[in-house]
């Protein structure tokens, strides 16, 4: 995902040093996450020299959102199916009212007659996660970190990790087994890449973690054990996706940061920067139960 800064700090120095002020200036308003749409980006005109200009692209991308809300009828789910079937879900997203399906995203609504029986897992038969509310995963990242602001969630769709079969042991805790997103493949256009590499300090392409049941729905989470796999032209990258321990799981006030893929950006020799930049990247862990 595209994450843009809220505050624009950078731009304000380089106004305040040529003698301009912020007076009078709004500064770019912070936006919902979701649209009610998820479409490609939108047919750029250029102008005769070639590609636009990097403010030209900003615009294109702060024009608002044009979701709507509780009228939404599409269904946009982590399965990538399009099929409306029970239980389906509708995030609360002032601006988006999307729908998923309760069984991909293990949750469902309190039930609002006591005594009604809870939804089932139809993989594991475990009850789904109840929520008073449901958000989809745009909306929660949108609400997990006040300081930047989802700039484009279409450069890389989401993905669940699935059990590989392979298992790794883990001293005390027994052998768990390793599941992995598989490797997942974004494109930047060159408009995209001319914006991250010169905008860097208000622009940043990230990769984000939710747990899907987790009892805290806005904060990043990174399962356990959790490290990730970068692939970008002349660039190879594996980390720990997380700063606290391996085999440390978060607390109820806790949370995780995004890892920041930024440095694939890097101008490789021989790599045309006409090209589109293609970065790979692929997340495993081991959790004590799948995620």
């Amino acid at each position: 995902m595209l994450q843009h800064r809220h505050v624009d700090a950078v731009e304000a120095e380089e106004r305040a040093a040529a003698g301009g002020s912020d007076a009078g200036r709004s500064k770019r308003p912070r936006t919902d996450a979701a649209a009610a749409a998820q479409p490609p980006l939108r047919q750029q005109q250029q102008f005769a020299g070639g590609e636009l200009p990097v403010e030209e692209v900003i615009g294109q991308f702060l024009d608002g959102n044009d979701g709507l809300g509780p009228l939404n009828t599409q269904v946009r789910c982590l399965c990538a199916q399009a099929i409306r079937h029970e239980p389906l879900l509708q995030c609360c997203g002032a601006c988006c009212g999307v729908w998923q399906h309760g069984d991909c995203v293990k949750q469902q609504l309190q039930p609002s007659s006591l005594g009604a029986a809870p939804l089932l897992d139809p993989v594991t038969f475990k009850p789904l996660e109840q929520r008073q509310a449901f958000f989809c995963e745009r909306c929660r990242v949108s609400r997990a970190d006040p300081f930047w602001e989802l700039f484009d969630p279409t450069v890389m769709l989401p993905a669940r990790g699935r059990l590989t079969g392979a298992t790794v042991a883990m001293g005390v805790m027994g052998d768990l087994h390793v599941s992995s997103t598989g490797v997942l493949n974004l494109v930047l256009s060159k408009q995209q890449v001319t914006l991250l590499r010169a905008k860097e300090q208000e622009y940043k392409l990230q990769a984000l973690c939710l747990q899907l049941d987790d009892p805290v729905q806005f904060r990043f989470h990174w399962p356990m054990n959790a490290s990730v796999t970068i692939h970008a032209p002349q660039f190879y990258q594996k980390v720990n996706a997380t700063r606290r321990g391996q085999s440390s799981k978060l607390g109820p006030n806790q949370r995780d940061e995004p890892l920041d893929l930024t440095a694939a950006l890097q101008p490789a020799i021989g790599v045309s920067h006409q090209a589109p930049w293609q970065i790979s990247v692929e997340l495993t862990y081991n959790e004590p139960e799948a995620h």
